[in-house]
């Protein structure tokens, strides 16, 4: 409590249960890792650039006076949630293995290295507009996680593809929307050219639009060879598709 020009402290594997260092105001990095430290009180510590505090017994981590923060690694804790909208300078964020559900670091535009794999996430976004420039990104283990917003789906996948959950996609929006599968081009472009089916104007049929339209389908003389698709618009009462090249069509769904 004394030290108040101390800059830097490592007290890393000590056993310690409890620190304070709310009168180290200069303190520029604070090394508390492996550890049994359950809280810890960082509100004072606004230079703070450098945090590392994993394999701690912490539930919660407060981080909002810590805005010149550039580093944090906070693996292997109890953490549920953590906001990090005020730390617009962290650099690298690692926080594998805590209880963390949601974690949205789009607001870290600087951040260009995440390892948040082992939590229990269903939400994450990592669209800050820098993921063009990431030297690490990690979030396997994370089984509920579906869905990972960033910048550019296909910059993701040619280059981080493997580092997430094969049942995790990347995508500009999430939670995934629904989109009708249609793959005969002529067929897909008569539905998007209709504005009472494709309402919102865009590139894809989502399965809301299909199961909300209750009018009918005209697409005679289209070129047709396949109707795959058509089982998603279940409340059609017209059905025209006269003068295409199919050879086959299932409308056991159109009740």
């Amino acid at each position: 409590s004394a030290n108040t020009v101390l800059t830097e402290l490592y007290t890393s594997n000590c056993g310690l249960s409890s620190i304070s260092v709310n009168t180290n105001t200069a303190l520029t990095l604070l090394d508390i890792s492996s550890n049994a430290i359950g809280t810890v009180d960082l509100s004072a510590n606004t230079a703070l650039l450098y945090l590392y505090c994993g394999g701690n017994g912490l539930s919660s981590l407060d981080l909002s006076t810590n805005t010149a923060l550039r580093e944090l690694k906070c693996a292997n804790n109890g953490l549920s949630a953590l906001n990090l909208s005020a730390n617009t300078a962290l650099l690298e964020l690692t926080c594998f293995g805590n209880a963390l559900t949601t974690l949205d670091v789009s607001s870290n535009t600087a951040l260009t290295f995440i390892q948040c794999g082992a939590n229990q996430l269903s939400s994450l976004n990592i669209a800050n507009g820098n993921n063009s420039n990431l030297t690490e990104f990690n979030s396997v283990g994370n089984p509920s996680l579906t869905c990972i917003q960033v910048d550019n789906v296909g910059y993701m996948n040619a280059n981080w593809g493997s580092a997430k959950d094969a049942g995790s996609t990347f995508s500009t929006t999430c939670p995934l929307v629904c989109t009708v599968n249609i793959p005969d081009a002529n067929f897909k472009a008569a539905l998007l050219a209709n504005p009472a089916i494709n309402t919102n104007s865009n590139d894809e049929i989502e399965c809301s639009e299909a199961a909300a339209y209750t009018g009918g389908i005209d697409v005679n003389g289209r070129n047709i060879t396949d109707l795959t698709g058509i089982e998603a618009f279940t409340g059609i009462n017209l059905l025209h598709v006269y003068n295409n090249q199919l050879t086959s069509i299932n409308i056991t769904a159109n009740t």
